[in-house]
């Protein structure tokens, strides 16, 4: 397993048991392609990864800079690690999924929020 880097649009579209084997995800949102995302265009969606992967991108404040987990945003928008549903759009609950899209974006991806 190697390095997926985002350096355009990568859609997630549907919830499927589609599983993307890598274990580094790289959003490449810095200079010169600021605008690379991942793109929730649908209501239902899931980004399935391997147990332990990870998703790096530079920090963002989504109410002023341009973010790069977008799309419809609801709660069945989903980044699921393992068999741990790791963040959703919106709608987290009290207690499970850990985190919302707009706290993976501001610490810059899955790995700084468990740190």
């Amino acid at each position: 397993m190697g390095k997926l880097s985002i350096n355009g649009e990568l859609d997630v579209i549907g919830k499927t048991n589609n599983l993307i084997q890598t274990p580094f995800i790289s959003v490449n949102n810095k200079v010169p392609t600021p605008n690379a995302n991942i793109n929730f265009p649908s209501s239902q969606g899931y980004l399935r990864l391997p147990a332990g992967a990870v998703i790096d991108a530079t920090p963002i404040d989504p109410s002023t800079q341009t973010e790069w987990l977008r799309g419809s945003c609801t709660n069945n928008n989903e980044i699921i690690i393992g068999t741990i549903t790791f963040a959703v759009c919106t709608g987290k609950g009290n207690d499970s999924p850990l985190y919302s899209f707009d706290e993976v974006q501001a610490n810059g991806g899955t790995l700084k929020l468990l740190q």
